[in-house]
């Protein structure tokens, strides 16, 4: 096989992983429907390591929708690069901010740090309603979170 060839089998058995999304696919992120953005953040994220640049650039930028479906597509992707991502965008503030409260969910959701450090995490959420975002991610990931901890850190709250 002639390297011109040798190349073309690996683009068509694919081997190499698309860099970025096609532009319907990206699109979809700002789609009418809870399902279509769902949809396009799941094929996304499908598209496996490698795309983790992409979703760097799109952060912050866009409509909310569709930097929802970004932060979405980083929780799905599930890397040590897209767990940064979804960290960082989760990280604490001083006002309410609803691209940060849908961040902890997906963070509390996804990110394989959540809950073993209660009173850190707890210090990202700004408002009451930023911290039940995170206590609903919890209540979706798959460890349990250390309950006395949480308690202590959430205090009366």
């Amino acid at each position: 096989m002639t390297s011109w060839s040798l190349l073309l089998f690996t683009w068509f058995t694919g081997f190499f992983s698309p860099q970025e999304p096609g532009a319907e696919l990206v699109g979809g992120l700002d789609g009418p429907q809870p399902g279509e953005r769902m949809q396009a953040a799941e094929q996304i994220a499908a598209m496996g390591p490698g795309v983790e640049r992409w979703l760097e650039k799109r952060i912050g930028k866009g409509s909310a929708l569709h930097q929802r479906g970004v932060l979405l597509a980083a929780a799905l992707l599930g890397t040590p690069e897209a767990h940064a991502l979804l960290s960082d965008a989760a990280r604490a503030g001083r006002r309410a901010d609803s691209q940060r409260a849908w961040a902890l969910l997906l963070y509390g959701m996804h990110h394989p740090e959540a809950g073993r450090d209660p009173a850190r995490d707890w210090k990202r959420a700004a408002t009451s309603f930023e911290g039940a975002c995170l206590l609903a991610g919890y209540l979706g990931h798959e460890q349990i979170p250390d309950l006395p901890a949480l308690r202590k850190a959430m205090g009366r709250k």
